[in-house]
């Protein structure tokens, strides 16, 4: 079943609690968004926050400079974790992702093409595509280029959940759906409406959630 995926991004407590409760009562699933400038400029979740209670499924995608670390600290507090095949040592975060019995997502970044995440499918639930041109920020640039990747994943292991990231709006979501995209990560059309909850039902209207 494909489903919106609100995205929370915060230097602050407070900035966490309101975008984490404009859409937990309206999403299966949130997306923790931990930035400590590795793949970008931009931080976020890079302090000991804590999360509204929510009965939502917690995804965790580290763009962070040891991973390896944020798991031993903090893995248990989420369901899944996305680390990114850029990572030196793919093999070794799956294992301690594994360990803890947690589920395995792998992110690629704009510039990484599909093909490296082919010989981890096997030992992995997901895989998160970039599909904007920027990481880190609400709002940037769609990428065309991951609409090819994506079907180029589907291609190879059909039964793979595809999780896109970035630029995800009314103009894009149909096409990245036709191209295979099961979960859909949203940021800033989300959080930067003025009514977050219609904005997110309007999404999940237009992939037929």
């Amino acid at each position: 079943m494909k489903q919106i995926v609100p995205s929370i991004m915060g230097t602050d407590q407070q900035t966490v609690e309101q975008r984490t409760n404009n859409v937990k009562d309206n999403a299966d699933i949130i997306q923790l968004d931990i930035l400590d400038g590795k793949f970008g400029p931009t931080h976020c979740l890079n302090f000991d926050y804590k999360i509204p209670e929510n009965n939502c499924k917690v995804e965790a995608h580290l763009m962070i400079e040891d991973p390896l670390a944020w798991i031993e600290e903090k893995g248990t507090t989420v369901d899944t974790i996305i680390f990114h095949i850029e990572e030196l040592e793919p093999e070794k975060i799956i294992s301690a992702i594994k360990a803890i019995n947690k589920e395995v997502g792998i992110a690629i970044a704009p510039e990484t093409p599909a093909d490296k995440v082919f010989p981890f499918l096997d030992q992995i639930n997901q895989v998160l595509v970039f599909t904007a041109e920027k990481i880190g920020y609400y709002g940037a640039k769609f990428s065309t280029e991951s609409i090819e990747k994506i079907k180029q994943i589907k291609q190879e292991a059909p039964d793979m959940v595809v999780e896109v990231d970035g630029s995800v709006n009314p103009d894009t979501i149909n096409d990245l759906s036709e191209a295979g995209a099961d979960l859909f990560v949203v940021g800033g059309y989300i959080q930067n409406n003025e009514d977050p909850k219609k904005a997110l039902h309007e999404l999940k209207d237009m992939i037929g959630n």
